[in-house]
């Protein structure tokens, strides 16, 4: 018997595919893509030898690497500047917010972390405007 079959690419394709779920490197899912073609064109009678299967494989595999990787990491990785729900909403300084230390505001019922890129400070009690997001911190500035 031949070790490798089509129950062998398949169960390879799915657990590649699911070994892609945990780690996101886009990696994985084309060489799951690649071993259930292989499967096909075994299951179509087009390749019957391991040495043809494995040029499938790695044919394929390559193929969908080179053609789509880049596509999709472009979907799922967004920049800093994607997000702004919340540019130019107000918020209320909390503690002091000086350039060179962070401070806290007061957004929508909970407590920020907030930084400001300005040369001024923002003192207690003042209304800021939230000008960006950098991970979970509001950049801020004085609202004039």
């Amino acid at each position: 018997m031949d070790i490798f079959n089509i129950n062998f690419w398949l169960i390879a394709g799915i657990v590649l595919l699911a070994l892609e779920v945990v780690s996101v490197s886009f990696y994985a899912l084309f060489a799951g893509v690649g071993a259930l073609i292989t499967a096909l064109c075994i299951y179509l009678g087009l390749v019957d030898g391991p040495f043809s299967q494995i040029i499938v494989f790695t044919l394929s595999s390559l193929g969908s690497i080179l053609l789509f990787r880049k596509q999709l990491l472009a979907l799922f990785q967004k920049t800093k500047n994607d997000y702004n729900e919340f540019e130019g909403e107000t918020a209320k300084v909390i503690t002091e917010i000086s350039p060179d230390q962070e401070g806290s505001v007061h957004f929508r019922g909970t407590e920020w972390q907030a930084f400001t890129e300005n040369a001024e400070s923002l003192k207690p009690n003042s209304t800021v405007i939230i000008t960006g997001t950098s991970g979970i911190k509001l950049k801020v500035k004085f609202k004039s």
